[in-house]
């Protein structure tokens, strides 16, 4: 798979992923604390996302706010004001990643609510008894 980034543009992979293991490790423990069926990852999945995107934002924002450079237009007197860019990934600005990873989390939490059987506990094999057990 190629990448194509620009800028800081490829943080919304760390990012990402950073998302899909709190997404599991929330999921966890809201299955630990009693919660009954598959809502807990749903759930779970849904926080990340959010908490993902938010942090996609902020970031896009916080290294795009900066004022590079600014200039006067001689034909109508305005000053025009040129700004660092966050970057890209796919040729899509960092800042409307944001958008895209909470729209996805979303998505992944609606097909597992459309179709619980994938959220359906793999079956664990039968504890294999030691030999002490099986000779009496």
């Amino acid at each position: 798979m190629i990448l194509i980034w620009r800028g800081w543009g490829i943080l919304v992979i760390p990012i990402f992923f950073l998302m899909l293991v709190l997404s599991v490790a929330l999921g966890r423990a809201l299955v630990l604390a009693g919660l009954p069926g598959y809502w807990p990852l749903v759930v779970s999945n849904v926080i990340a996302s959010v908490v993902a995107g938010v942090a996609i934002w902020f970031i896009a924002k916080a290294i795009s706010g900066k004022v590079v450079r600014r200039l006067v237009d001689p034909n109508t007197g305005k000053d025009v004001l040129f700004r660092r860019s966050a970057g890209s990934l796919f040729f899509i600005p960092m800042r409307y990643w944001a958008f895209i990873v909470v729209a996805l989390g979303i998505g992944m939490s609606a097909i597992q609510v459309h179709d619980p059987k994938l959220m359906k506990p793999v079956p664990v094999p039968p504890v294999m008894q030691s030999a002490d057990v099986q000779s009496q």
